[in-house]
């Protein structure tokens, strides 16, 4: 049995100190993803890692946020999971 992997779109509620490409991220409901891996166990088990989640901004929304932007950059994803561990990013359905 291979391995699954379940992913969701999910509202990133940035509350609190939060960075993306190295620049602060301004507060606000950014659109993200949430994304599980399961692991097949003995038998039908499937054993589900801790969901990882996942900022994607077009250059635009990043130029609008005051985040620089490299020459010819379409879009940027970066994991921001451990800003929803510490609390600085809340995650909603």
């Amino acid at each position: 049995m291979d391995a699954e992997v379940k992913t969701r779109t999910v509202t990133l509620d940035v509350r609190g100190d939060a960075t993306f490409n190295d620049s602060q991220l301004p507060k606000g409901l950014y659109t993200g993803t949430e994304v599980q891996l399961g692991i097949p166990m003995a038998g039908e088990e499937v054993r589900w890692t801790n969901p990882e989640y996942k900022l994607g901004l077009t250059a635009d929304q990043m130029r609008d946020a005051g985040i620089p932007v490299e020459e010819n950059l379409v879009s940027m994803t970066e994991d921001v999971s451990k800003f929803v561990t510490s609390g600085a990013i809340i995650v909603r359905p």
